[in-house]
C-alpha cells in the first residue's frame, strides 16, 4: 500500500511539473508591454503630410489684387470684384468694381472704378466712374469716358470728361474732346474738336460724341471664375 501511494504521489509530481513547464512556455510567448517593446518591435508612427495647393501661373497676389504677371497672355475676358494689375497681355474685356492698372497690353474694353495706364497699351474703350490716368509713353486706341482725366500719353479716339481734364506736355489726342474743365500744358497736341461746357446734361445728348463702351457696367461677377 505504501508502495502504491508513493507511486501515485510520484506521478502527480511529474504531471504538475509538465503543466508548470507548459504554462511558463506560453507566458514567454506573450508580447511585452508597450514601454518594454524592443527596437525591432517598435510601433510605427503615422505622419500626415499636407501638400500646399500650387498658385496658378496666370494669377498671383493678395486677396485684394489680381495680378497678371509679365510674359502671361490671357485669351478671354476678366471680371473681378477686386483690383486688377495687368503686367502681361489680355485679349478680352477687363471689368472691375475696383481699380485697374495696366503696364502691359489689353485688346478689349476696360471698365473700372479707376484706371491707371502706366506705359501700357490699350486697344479698346476705357470707362471709369472716377479717374483715368494715362502716363507718358502710354497709348490708347479707343474712346475714354470718365469723371476726371490726367493725360500725358497718346489717345486715338473721342474723350468725354464729366469733371476735370488735364493734358500734360507729352499729350497727343487725335479725336474730339468734351470736358467740363480743361487744363492744357504747353507742348500738348490735339487734332479734333474741343468743347468745354459746364452743363453736364449736354454730355449725354451730344450727338457729336458717339460713345459705345461695349459692356454693361452692372455686371455680375461669376463666383468661380478661373483662367483656362
Amino acid at each position: 500500500m505504501n508502495n502504491l501511494g508513493s507511486k501515485i504521489k510520484g506521478n502527480l509530481k511529474s504531471a504538475w511539473a509538465n503543466i508548470s513547464s507548459a504554462i511558463s512556455k506560453k507566458d514567454s510567448e506573450i508580447p511585452e508591454k508597450a514601454d518594454q517593446v524592443s527596437p525591432e518591435q517598435e510601433v510605427p508612427v503615422t505622419t500626415t503630410v499636407y501638400r500646399e495647393r500650387p498658385i496658378s501661373s496666370y494669377f498671383s497676389g493678395t486677396d485684394d489684387t489680381t495680378i497678371i504677371s509679365k510674359q502671361t497672355v490671357i485669351n478671354g475676358s476678366i471680371q473681378s470684384e477686386s483690383s486688377i494689375k495687368i503686367l502681361g497681355a489680355v485679349k478680352g474685356d477687363v471689368i472691375s468694381k475696383a481699380g485697374i492698372t495696366v503696364t502691359g497690353s489689353v485688346e478689349g474694353d476696360i471698365a473700372g472704378k479707376s484706371i491707371d495706364v502706366q506705359q501700357g497699351r490699350i486697344v479698346g474703350n476705357v470707362t471709369s466712374e472716377s479717374e483715368v490716368l494715362v502716363t507718358e509713353n502710354s497709348a490708347i486706341k479707343g474712346d475714354i469716358i470718365c469723371d476726371r482725366l490726367s493725360l500725358n500719353g497718346t489717345v486715338r479716339g473721342n474723350v468725354k470728361v464729366y469733371s476735370n481734364a488735364k493734358f500734360g506736355s507729352s499729350t497727343v489726342l487725335i479725336g474730339n474732346l468734351n470736358s467740363q474743365n480743361l487744363s492744357i500744358e504747353e507742348g500738348a497736341f490735339i487734332d479734333g474738336t474741343v468743347k468745354v461746357t459746364t452743363d453736364r446734361d449736354t454730355f449725354v445728348d451730344d450727338d457729336d460724341f458717339n460713345y459705345k463702351p461695349g459692356f454693361d457696367p452692372d455686371y455680375t461677377v461669376e463666383p468661380d471664375f478661373t483662367a483656362e
